[in-house]
């Protein structure tokens, strides 16, 4: 049978899946033949989308829309109007919110879908395929997840081999920060234990060994959670990685006897800790206990052998550049596995602009619409900041420099000064922080290292050679 509707997917890169659109197909029932997933990645442009799309010509076309792809997306559906008027195009995804849609995606839609779509799109389908009218906007509110068919079984044997699985064991979140678009999402939902654990099993069985969950706060899912852990205890091997969202806070005894049973580097444990300003995470609804996160992070580290990915937000209304560099220190001399500066940004839907008068903050009118300037962080101030993401990322993230980086600081400095430092070295000699060689880079490292942090030349250099051999960047 001709394919009806197309259910298409943007995203980042090839490694990674639409867990959403296959939620979708897998509650079509009937509709399901009639219907083929399309997934690409963000370096086509939208004309490339618009051809994809049209190559297989549906009745309906669906798109999944996200932060990262919205302006694409928007620039495809303007092509799919202009060359064929008479394809009925529908969109959904964190991104379609009416009342707040910055990039302008509802106007090109003939139907918006708002929130989960299990059971929204499907109804829609088959009112369009019906010649049915159809509201502009549907939102039919979050399903009964006991109620929905899982979408394991639409992952193929080759995702499995090459690409990420991505899976649920709940839905929601319990807090209410300002920034995060599940902040109004109620609480935790929670998938069905046998159903969810059945799946899994099954993934297990046809070759999966990387999950990641997309649990926006897997800890605080209770005894639910500690049972999917126990699965996977009990189905270890040695090529299991397991992917997980933490929100940072105290972790009870059954918790840390849990994380002790994997081995190191099977958990990668991403923990937001945004702030350690406890007046700022008052002022955006975001819990924060200073010592608990330190605690938590360092059990992680430590203990669980975890790699942990650990957040800070660089904008947030009230920070200062002292306060949120204090907090960048501190967290670095717990020696996560990465530490990702991210820039504030106004995410539709969510309620942060309500500080934008008191704080005077100016936004970018353009994806991912990030913080310009407010009352405590100049414009400069947040260019710099900036180019010092990048830098870190770089220098530290992508671990091309283990050995050297941290070089650095060992003399007790303040790596975010340090670092700060090589970036502005970069930024002086190339004008830019994007499409930097490794070998420019490292230019920039010695210079700092055996002028303002005097490292003998020498031992500067031995170790850029060691992080050139380890991590091959001296042939790239």
């Amino acid at each position: 049978m001709e394919c009806e509707i197309l259910l298409v997917a943007v995203n980042t890169g090839y490694a990674h899946t639409s867990l959403s659109l296959r939620c979708i197909m897998a509650n079509l029932y009937d509709l399901e033949g009639r219907t083929r997933i399309l997934e690409v990645d963000s370096s086509l442009s939208p004309v490339q989308i618009a051809e994809r799309v049209l190559e297989i010509s549906p009745r309906i076309v669906a798109f999944s829309t996200y932060i990262w792809n919205a302006s694409a997306i928007a620039d495809a559906l303007r092509v799919l109007a202009e060359v064929r008027p008479g394809i009925v195009r529908v969109a959904g995804g964190p991104q379609i919110v009416p009342h707040d849609d910055p990039s302008g995606l509802v106007p090109l839609l003939d139907v918006a879908v708002c929130g989960e779509g299990e059971l929204a799109a499907p109804a829609v389908f088959r009112k369009i395929l019906a010649s049915e009218a159809v509201e502009k906007i549907v939102d039919q509110g979050p399903p009964v997840l006991e109620e929905l068919k899982l979408p394991y079984r639409l992952y193929s044997d080759a995702d499995l081999a090459t690409r990420m699985v991505y899976a649920e064991a709940t839905r929601g979140c319990p807090f209410q920060c300002e920034y995060c678009t599940s902040s109004d999402s109620g609480g935790i939902r929670k998938f069905p234990l046998e159903k969810i654990l059945a799946e899994f099993e099954g993934l297990l069985r046809r070759g999966a060994r990387h999950f990641k969950f997309l649990d926006r706060s897997f800890n605080f899912g209770g005894e639910h959670s500690l049972a999917v852990l126990d699965f996977f205890i009990e189905h270890m091997t040695p090529e299991l990685r397991l992917h997980f969202e933490f929100t940072p806070d105290e972790l009870d005894a059954e918790w840390r006897a849990r994380l002790k049973c994997f081995e190191p580097g099977m958990l990668h444990i991403e923990m937001g800790v945004q702030t350690w300003n406890k007046t700022v995470a008052d002022r955006i609804r975001r819990p924060l206990k200073p010592e608990a996160v330190e605690r938590a992070l360092r059990f992680m580290v430590e203990d669980a052998g975890a790699d942990v990915h650990a957040d800070l937000i660089a904008g947030l209304p009230g920070e200062t550049p002292g306060s949120f560099v204090s907090g960048f220190d501190r967290l670095v001399a717990i020696a996560p596995a990465e530490v990702q500066v991210g820039i504030l940004k106004r995410l539709p839907g969510t309620a942060i602009g309500r500080h934008d008068d008191e704080f005077a903050v100016k936004w970018s009118p353009v994806p991912p619409y990030e913080i310009l300037e407010n009352s405590t962080f100049s414009f400069e101030e947040m260019r710099e900041m900036e180019r010092f993401s990048r830098c870190w990322d770089m220098l530290y993230n992508r671990r091309r420099f283990r050995t050297s980086a941290p070089m650095l600081w060992r003399d007790g400095s303040s790596p975010f000064s340090r670092v700060s430092k090589v970036s502005d070295s970069v930024y002086g000699k190339v004008g830019r922080m994007h499409s930097v060689s490794p070998k420019r880079l490292a230019e920039s490292l010695l210079e700092v290292l055996t002028g303002e942090c005097s490292v003998e030349e020498p031992e500067a250099r031995a170790a850029l050679e060691r992080d050139a051999r380890e991590s091959a960047w001296d042939k790239s």
